[in-house]
């Protein structure tokens, strides 16, 4: 079974420690299994700063660390926020409540006043441009999984949090701000790693994208656009093919399908490339047709670098020891008993 205690900061403040290293490879498999790339600001995974502050719980199952939460008082309030909250994922159901559950033992036995868990973002009632974020971010992050999660312990209560921004000054541009913030900074390279780590809705994308491309490439005049009827087929077939492959390694990223749509896109790319100098920019007429041969052939090419980057991320992910999984992102001290 598995068996939730609180360390000592002691355990933990040495980095040569078995414990800490245990937990540093936990945190380092729970971040590469994020589908977006780590954030920063109130969400920056950071448990062993001001150790000696914090409170520490770790799970642990037939001698491994499976669970870790990591807690820091809000002194003024006489509360407890538990910060960051890792699961292994194969550990048993339930060891995130009992981390939970060890947590609230040590408050009780230090006599706060109550105990939070923080930020459940784009929760309650929101304007519709929020929901409509929510929505569409709900591939990258769960933010109705996370609420979720809190609402099963029964809270007594949930205490709004609001962006708020001078007189004057702009909604938009405080949100952008703020998000810059999570982003470490910069919005583009972090979606841009992101992208790179190969998280599941890009193939989803990629692949409902391939249908509308297939039909262009069915209904375009073969004389026009390719060397020959056959070579325009052999590519609308390809594609045919190529589209639900995708959509499948979006729901179920397997290795083997991986590696072989990795291969064949990569192939794709070379040949568009080799089409396109030897028949198609001979060819081109005008601003359009050049266009439309620079999609053609930086489409498969992209594709390309994001499947082999995403293979090789999980493949890093691995061959690392099974040790960790989910982090609630709740970072700031909020009322939630």
């Amino acid at each position: 079974g598995v068996v939730a205690r609180a360390v000592s900061p002691g355990e933990l403040e040495d980095a040569g420690s078995p414990l800490r290293r245990e937990v540093e490879r936990l945190m380092a498999r729970w971040a590469s299994s994020r589908p977006m790339a780590p954030m920063g600001f109130l969400v920056q995974l950071e448990p062993f700063s001001f150790a000696g502050e914090r409170r520490y719980v770790v799970a642990e199952a037939g001698g491994a660390v499976v669970g870790f939460l990591a807690a820091v008082p809000v002194y003024a309030r006489r509360g407890l926020f538990l910060e960051d909250l890792l699961r292994d994922p194969s550990a048993p159901n339930g060891t995130t409540e009992l981390l939970v559950d060890q947590a609230m033992r040590t408050a009780a036995a230090e006599e706060c006043l109550y105990v939070t868990l923080g930020l459940a973002p784009l929760a309650g009632p929101v304007r519709r441009g929020l929901r409509a974020a929510q929505r569409l971010g709900a591939r990258l992050y769960d933010f109705q999984g996370l609420h979720a999660f809190k609402a099963k312990l029964r809270p007594d209560g949930w205490a709004p949090i609001y962006l708020v921004y001078p007189p004057g000054g702009r909604g938009l541009v405080a949100i952008y701000d703020a998000l810059a913030a999570f982003a470490r900074g910069g919005l583009l390279r972090f979606g841009l790693s992101t992208l790179l780590r190969g998280p599941a809705v890009v193939f989803e994308v990629l692949g409902w994208l391939l249908i509308p491309w297939t039909a262009l490439l069915a209904l375009a005049p073969a004389a026009r656009w390719f060397p020959s009827p056959a070579v325009k087929w052999a590519w609308v077939v390809f594609d045919v093919c190529l589209a639900p492959a995708m959509l499948r390694l979006s729901r179920r990223h397997g290795q083997t399908l991986s590696l072989v749509l990795a291969a064949l896109v990569t192939c794709d790319a070379a040949l568009t490339l080799a089409q396109a100098l030897l028949f198609n920019l001979p060819r081109a007429r005008g601003a359009f047709e050049l266009a439309a041969v620079g999609v053609a052939v930086a489409a498969p090419a992209a594709a390309a670098v994001l499947l082999w980057s995403a293979r090789m991320h999980r493949q890093g992910l691995a061959r690392r020891p099974r040790q960790g999984e989910p982090r609630d992102h709740a970072r700031a001290p909020t009322i939630t008993d």
